[in-house]
């Protein structure tokens, strides 16, 4: 399968709406054609219809008709077990159809629910499945600089890579297993959840001694200047947590540090930084009422602050 007749979008959460605007602009430029989106939240679909390149998107009535029309399909999905749903859902739709298709999940699951939906859309004729997480916040997302990280039979990757390449600006190729991408964005995962952690635990000794997080800040520009780095801790200096639009939760933070421990177990890796990391948005977690709204997982430093005698929040607000 080398050319798709009609492509489908799934999820539109602050990765994957991005995502989706960038494909179907792509498509619409390219090809004129335009991207069948579904969404739990019907208001964000509409939100990208009106965002987008007139007639770049078509609003589906459901998962079922995703499956039935389309021959390539992106989801972008909260967890494994929205994923397992909505494959489901697909196969639904597929089978009516009859159709040759390709799924592409590009959501952080665990490597065993890769392998699983990998298996469960194998078994079908005609359908491939190709798992492809993307590396990158919400804003990297929007300029299209994400990295794809692609597993899956080679056929089908070599079909959806122009693709990926609307949306990002990097693949990387980890074989025909489709659980060893899953195992690489978990991984990397691990090391973006570790620097949040060293940033909190910094930035808030730079303040108990009195110098002060954002000269911090100022230090990580000039030698350390990664993205992830710069982002969380300028999110730190002035406690700017809301998760949305350009955030990651902290549910979000505990589902894929619950993945990464569990796949360090299996494994037997020890990762203290990241066991130290999970108390800490456990904690922030039950701190999100005082917030008012969902908290970016960069607030864990709010925990390392209580722990060190700081409040929490720089506006002020109290803890209850």
């Amino acid at each position: 399968m080398t050319s798709f007749s009609s492509i489908g979008w799934i999820g539109l959460g602050n990765l994957g709406a991005p995502m989706a605007k960038n494909l179907a602009s792509h498509l619409k430029e390219k090809h004129s054609s335009s991207l069948l989106t579904w969404n739990r939240t019907t208001s964000k679909v509409t939100d990208l219809v009106s965002s987008a390149p007139e007639g770049a998107v078509r609003p589906a009535s459901s998962i079922e008709q995703i499956g039935q029309g389309c021959d390539l399909i992106f989801t972008s999905l909260a967890n494994d077990t929205v994923a397992r749903t909505v494959v489901d859902e697909l196969l639904k739709g597929i089978g009516q159809s009859g159709r040759k298709a390709v799924i592409v999940e590009t959501s952080t699951i665990a490597a065993e629910t890769a392998k699983e939906l990998s298996e469960k859309v194998s078994s079908v004729a005609g359908l491939s499945y190709v798992q492809s997480p993307a590396f990158g916040p919400p804003p990297m997302a929007v300029e299209a600089k994400l990295v794809f990280v692609v597993s899956g039979p080679r056929e089908a990757k070599a079909a959806i890579e122009p693709y990926l390449l609307s949306m990002g600006r990097k693949t990387l190729d980890m074989g025909t297993d489709v659980s060893k991408a899953s195992i690489f964005k978990l991984v990397g995962n691990g090391f973006i959840a570790g620097l949040v952690e060293l940033l909190a635990e910094t930035m808030t000794l730079a303040n108990t001694a009195g110098v002060g997080d954002e000269a911090l800040l100022g230090f990580i520009k000039e030698f350390v200047p990664a993205p992830s780095a710069i982002g969380y801790g300028t999110k730190m200096v002035n406690s700017a947590f809301d998760a949305a639009p350009n955030g990651f939760a902290v549910d979000g933070g505990l589902k894929d540090i619950g993945h990464i421990l569990a796949l360090a177990k299996q494994t037997g890796a020890k990762l203290p930084i990241l066991e130290t990391a999970k108390a800490h948005l456990e904690h922030v977690r039950g701190l999100e009422k005082d917030a008012g709204t969902k908290l970016d997982w960069s607030s864990l430093v709010a925990a390392q602050r209580i722990e060190s005698g700081l409040e929490p929040w720089k506006d002020g607000r109290k803890t209850s």
